[in-house]
C-alpha cells in the first residue's frame, strides 16, 4: 500500500506534467502568432505598430521558453532519438 508521502509526490508530479503541457501549448500558440505577424510585416514593412507588437510578442516567448526551460527541462524530442537516427 503506498505512502500518503508517495501519493503527494505522485500529485505534485501530474501538477508539474500539466504545468509543463500548458507551457508547451501557450509557447506554441505564441511562436504560430509570430510567424502570422512576420508574414504580415513580409508585405506591410512599414507598419511600426505591428513590428512593435511583434517585438513584445518575441520578449514574451523567450520569456516563456525560459520558464519552461527552468521548470521542465528541455523538450524531451531534443534528447529522443531523431527519426533518421532510428536503425531498423
Amino acid at each position: 500500500m503506498p505512502s500518503s508521502t508517495s501519493r503527494f509526490t505522485e500529485q505534485e508530479g501530474a501538477a508539474v506534467e500539466n504545468k509543463c503541457y500548458c507551457l508547451r501549448e501557450q509557447i506554441r500558440a505564441a511562436r504560430f502568432a509570430l510567424v502570422e505577424l512576420r508574414l504580415y510585416l513580409d508585405t506591410h514593412p512599414d507598419d511600426e505598430k505591428a513590428q512593435q507588437e511583434y517585438c513584445e510578442r518575441n520578449a514574451r516567448v523567450l520569456e516563456a521558453e525560459k520558464e519552461y526551460a527552468s521548470c521542465c527541462g528541455i523538450d524531451p524530442w531534443v534528447s529522443d532519438p531523431w527519426p533518421w537516427d532510428y536503425r531498423g
